[in-house]
This record gives C-alpha cells, sequence and structure tokens, in this order.
C-alpha cells in the first residue's frame, strides 16, 4: 500500500466511523477542528525550529497515525468518552512541543516550542468548552435545576401557609414569590418574570390567595445568522466568555407546580400565556 492509498484508506475509515460516533454528543466543529490543527502546528514548529525526530522503524509513524486516528474518533463521540481521544492528543502535542524545546535550535527552540505547548493547552480547552456547550447535556441540567427550583418554591409556599393560616375557614393563604422572599423562605433572589437558567418564572395567584400556581417556561435561543464561525478555532471560548448565561434559551419542557406540590410538565409553543387549567392538565413529573 502506497502513501496514497494509506491516505485515502484513512479518510474513508474516518468518514465511516466519526458519524455514528458523533451521534452521542458531539462537540462543537471548533473543538475538532482546534484538536486536528495540532499535527500541523506541530509539524510546522519541528521544522522551523529545525528538531529533527530521532531514529525510528518505518512501522512507527504509522502506528502513531492510527493511533491519532483512533483518538481522533472517540474524540468525536464527546461526553465522557471524548476524555480518552483528548488525553491522548494532549500527550502528543505536550511531548512534540518538549522534543522542539529540546532539539531544535537554541535561538529558535524556546519561542517555537512555547508557542506549540500553548496551541495543545489552547485546543484542548476549546475541546471541553465545545462538549459542554453542545444542547443535550446543557438541557438536562437547566432543566434539572428549574425543577429543583420549583420544589424549593412549593416547600416555602408550605411553610408559609403553616405561618399565616386564613383567618376564617381552614384553608390556607399562599403567597407571591416576592412575600416569600421578604418573609425569608427562599434561599435565592426569584421574582415574577425573572429569567434563571434559560426558564422564565411567573406565577398565577388567586386575589383570595386560596390557590397559586407557578411555572417555568423555556426560552429558546434566537437562532444565529453566523452558524460559519462555529467552524473557526476558538468560537466555543468566545462564546463562553460573551454567553450571557440566564439570558439564553436551554430549555425543552415547561414546568408548573400549584399548592399541592405536584410538579407538572409539557412541551407546548414558546410565548403563549400560561392559564392554571393548562398547567393543571399537563403531565405530573
Amino acid at each position: 500500500m502506497n502513501t496514497s492509498q494509506k491516505i485515502r484508506f484513512l479518510l474513508v475509515f474516518l468518514a465511516t466511523c466519526v458519524v455514528p460516533a458523533s451521534a452521542n454528543n458531539p462537540p462543537q466543529p471548533d473543538g475538532m477542528l482546534s484538536l486536528l490543527l495540532i499535527f500541523p502546528v506541530v509539524l510546522i514548529g519541528m521544522r522551523l525550529a529545525d528538531a529533527r525526530p530521532e531514529p525510528h522503524t518505518k512501522w512507527r509513524p504509522v502506528l502513531i497515525g492510527l493511533l491519532m486516528a483512533l483518538a481522533f474518533i472517540i474524540s468525536a463521540a464527546g461526553d465522557e468518552i471524548g476524555a480518552f481521544g483528548l488525553l491522548a492528543f494532549l500527550i502528543y502535542g505536550i511531548v512534540r512541543g518538549v522534543q522542539i524545546l529540546k532539539r531544535g535550535k537554541p535561538w529558535k527552540s524556546w519561542a517555537i516550542g512555547t508557542v506549540v505547548i500553548a496551541w495543545v493547552l489552547f485546543a484542548c480547552v476549546d475541546y471541553v468548552v465545545s462538549v459542554a456547550s453542545s444542547g443535550p447535556s446543557r438541557v438536562a441540567v437547566n432543566e434539572s435545576q428549574t425543577v429543583h427550583r420549583l420544589r424549593e418554591l412549593s416547600t416555602a409556599e408550605t411553610e408559609f401557609a403553616k405561618r399565616y393560616p386564613a383567618n376564617s375557614g381552614s384553608e390556607p393563604v399562599y403567597a407571591t414569590m416576592a412575600e416569600l422572599q421578604k418573609e425569608g423562605l427562599l434561599a435565592f433572589s426569584l421574582e415574577d418574570g425573572q429569567v434563571r437558567n434559560g426558564y422564565r418564572f411567573g406565577e398565577i395567584v388567586e386575589p383570595s390567595k386560596r390557590q397559586i400556581l407557578i411555572y417555568a417556561l423555556p426560552i429558546p435561543a434566537p437562532p444565529s445568522r453566523y452558524q460559519w464561525l462555529w467552524l473557526l478555532p476558538g468560537a466555543s471560548l468566545f462564546h463562553g466568555f460573551q454567553s450571557k448565561g440566564d439570558n439564553e434559551g436551554t430549555g425543552v419542557r415547561s414546568f408548573a407546580v400549584d399548592e399541592t406540590g405536584v410538579i407538572h410538565w409539557a412541551v407546548r409553543p414558546v410565548g403563549t400565556p400560561v392559564t392554571r387549567e393548562e398547567a393543571l392538565n399537563w403531565e405530573p413529573l
């Protein structure tokens, strides 16, 4: 098998394996591109620093190439399994950077070797952030945090009803979120219409305060007009620094809890008003 055939085989191998691997929870494109650019950065760095590699058998480059191709496929899977591929890229890049520092010309090796190692670290961090910023895992985290916050609100409502029972009758009196906060029953700050973790919280309070409904609706992020930016190395890092966090929509399901403490959920049209009758017909969690 000549060099051209080896390259074609490697390309076909990557094309047939990366697609199913990416079905797990793939990183953003910039994360994978940053990892791939480690190879040209290392090769160019070694050439510029005149760092000659150690003599080795003809099979060693082929073996390293196959191992790095496997690391690329594993990295494309994302999630926890991608960490193994990332570790291989990190070791490869750091080892090559150290070789440049040791074998390169003195007046070049330190500058070029430092740049190579810095790029390797940058690429690994960009990959990690690109995995963390991908959709499914973030949606799950935000939904979980929203449900947890609703449970705390329900517990606070129960405590408020015990403190301030109704003047007449046996039905308890419930409070708005602002009143719960004023009474010190909440460990967090939350008001009607406020956004937390991609969800906008609201409340429906009966005039007599014998019934209350607190709901949380996901706010979808507006479609980006610059999707091509994800093809640039470091896009995930830039997006992470520029992100407004709570103002970004990352949820799918809507949630609501009433005075009974039962949390209901539904996937519904975004932006439409919530009514008590609608929310109580949602699926119980």
